[in-house]
């Protein structure tokens, strides 16, 4: 073999070389590119949506026509409107200041003006479960709904919280035996009007 062709030999197989290497590396490249962008999305922590208090939904005044053939009910501190063939039931209060019952042969809702007034836990997990938040005269108001197995099948409930002091609760329920009260429920606790807002100083 002249010295020519060992050459053109040696650049051939450099060349062959070259390439290889350059495919590799650029293989090498785009795959660490890869394993980056996953190790990225996945280390992420979810994104929660949750809304601020000037997102949730403010309730407009009632208008006293849809309730003209409902009875008004007064408390020390809100009134509320409420189906007429409920009727007044006194209950023993436990660290309350003030608790009532107004019932039916298929109704009960209930008032609970407590630090501890009663809200949904584990009927969170139910699967007829539904829950709701917005301003209401002033206070802020979660409302929930769910079917139970119990004699009262339909549950409904709010709770209604102040920006002077959140650490005092009202609370109104609806139950029902057999009709679904989630629409009646809500129109009841959209129609609280509250006497005076408390605070820490007039509890």
């Amino acid at each position: 073999m002249n010295v020519h062709l060992f050459f053109v030999k040696i650049n051939q197989i450099c060349a062959k070389y070259y390439r290889e290497v350059k495919i590799m590396t650029k293989l090498t490249i785009s795959l660490f590119i890869i394993t980056i962008s996953f190790i990225g999305v996945f280390a992420q922590k979810p994104q929660q949506k949750t809304k601020s208090s000037e997102e949730i939904e403010v309730a407009k005044p009632i208008n006293p026509d849809e309730y003209k053939d409902w009875q008004k009910i007064e408390t020390k501190c809100f009134s509320i409107y409420a189906p007429k063939e409920l009727k007044q039931k006194k209950v023993k209060c436990i660290d309350s200041a003030f608790c009532d019952d107004f019932v039916s042969e298929n109704l009960v809702l209930g008032v609970d003006i407590n630090v501890d007034a009663g809200y949904a836990t584990f009927e969170k997990e139910y699967p007829s479960y539904s829950e709701k938040y917005i301003w209401i005269d002033g206070a802020f108001a979660w409302i929930w709904s769910y079917e139970d197995k119990g004699e009262y099948k339909y549950n409904s409930g709010v709770i209604y919280r102040f920006r002077e002091d959140s650490n005092y609760r009202i609370g109104v329920y609806l139950y029902s035996k057999d009709t679904n009260i989630k629409e009646m429920a809500e129109k009841i606790f959209r129609s609280i009007k509250f006497n005076y807002k408390p605070t820490a100083k007039t509890k």
